[in-house]
């Protein structure tokens, strides 16, 4: 494969990752529940996470205490939108 032809698939994947990325931030931004601020508030920090460690050249690797903490952290955030869709959409 000539290095061009890397680049431009590499480019295609790193856009359709950023197709679907801007699709989950539209679908979800229009229903944001205003009591959700301060777990909102408290889980900015996963936002990092998203984007940090999940693409390509990722600048660290976690030390277990942090990922413990956000996996705690995402899982009140799931726990608490399973809780508030009920057991038909939240699964719980």
């Amino acid at each position: 494969m000539k290095p061009t032809e890397a680049r431009a698939r590499e480019t295609r994947e790193w856009l359709g990752k950023a197709a679907e990325d801007l699709a989950s931030a539209r679908l979800l931004f229009g229903s944001i529940d205003g009591t959700l601020y301060p777990l909102l508030e408290q889980a900015d920090v996963l936002s990092d996470y998203a984007w940090k460690l999940r693409y390509p050249g990722a600048p660290y690797t976690p030390e277990l205490e942090e990922a413990e903490a956000m996996l705690d952290l995402a899982d009140r955030v799931l726990r608490e939108m399973q809780s508030r869709l009920g057991p038909n959409l939240g699964g719980g």
